[in-house]
C-alpha cells in the first residue's frame, strides 16, 4: 500500500516536471502566435501583454498576398521527397553490402563512413558550394538535393539494421534465384 502510494506520488511528479518542461519548450512558439494577432500599434504600446485585445489576421494576408508561401510550401515538399528518395537508393545497397557481402576493404569503408559522421557539416559548405559551383548547379534544384542525398547518417543505421536479418535468408532468396538487388 506504501510502495503503491510512492509509485503514484513518483508517478505525478515525473508527469508535472514533463509538463513544465513542455510549456517551457511550447511557451516561446505559443508567444510568438500570439503576438502575430495582435496589430503593430498594441504590439508596440504593450509588447510584454500576451494577449491580443482582438484577433487581428492582417498580418497573415500581408504575408500570404505579398509572398508565394504555397510555392514555398510545394518547393519544400518535392526537395524533401528527393532527398529522401535519393538517400534510400543509396543508403539502402551501401548499407546491405556492408552488412551481408563480404569483400575487400570492408571494413575499411565501414570506417570512412564512421570518419564522415564526425566531420560537422559546416567544414564542407565551402567545398560544396565550390564543386556544385564549378558543374553550373548553383540556384538549382538538384543543388538543394544532392548535398542532402548522400548521407553517412543515412547508410550507418540501414547497415546496424540489416546486421539483424539473418544470413539465413538472404542464402535461401539467393537459392531461389534472387538477384542481389531484389535481395535487398
Amino acid at each position: 500500500m506504501i510502495a503503491e502510494k510512492g509509485e503514484r506520488l513518483r508517478l505525478a511528479l515525473s508527469r508535472s516536471a514533463l509538463v513544465v518542461v513542455a510549456a517551457l519548450w511550447l511557451g516561446p512558439y505559443a508567444w510568438m502566435t500570439l503576438t502575430s494577432l495582435k496589430t503593430l500599434p498594441e504590439i508596440v504600446r504593450a509588447p510584454a501583454y500576451p494577449l491580443p485585445a482582438a484577433v487581428q489576421l492582417g498580418a497573415y494576408r500581408e504575408v500570404f498576398a505579398t509572398v508565394p508561401v504555397g510555392r514555398y510550401f510545394v518547393n519544400t515538399i518535392a526537395m524533401a521527397v528527393a532527398i529522401a528518395l535519393l538517400q534510400i537508393a543509396l543508403a539502402l545497397p551501401a548499407g546491405y553490402a556492408l552488412a551481408k557481402l563480404h569483400f575487400v576493404g570492408r571494413g575499411r569503408a565501414f570506417a570512412l563512413i564512421l570518419a564522415c559522421l564526425l566531420v560537422p557539416a559546416q567544414v564542407t559548405f565551402v567545398p560544396v558550394f565550390t564543386l556544385l559551383g564549378s558543374l553550373g548547379l548553383v540556384n538549382t534544384f538538384a543543388a538543394l538535393v544532392l548535398p542532402f542525398g548522400v548521407s553517412a547518417l543515412g547508410t550507418f543505421p540501414v547497415r546496424q539494421a540489416l546486421l539483424s536479418v539473418p544470413d539465413e535468408i538472404i542464402e535461401a532468396a539467393r537459392m531461389d534465384g534472387a538477384s542481389e538487388l531484389r535481395i535487398v
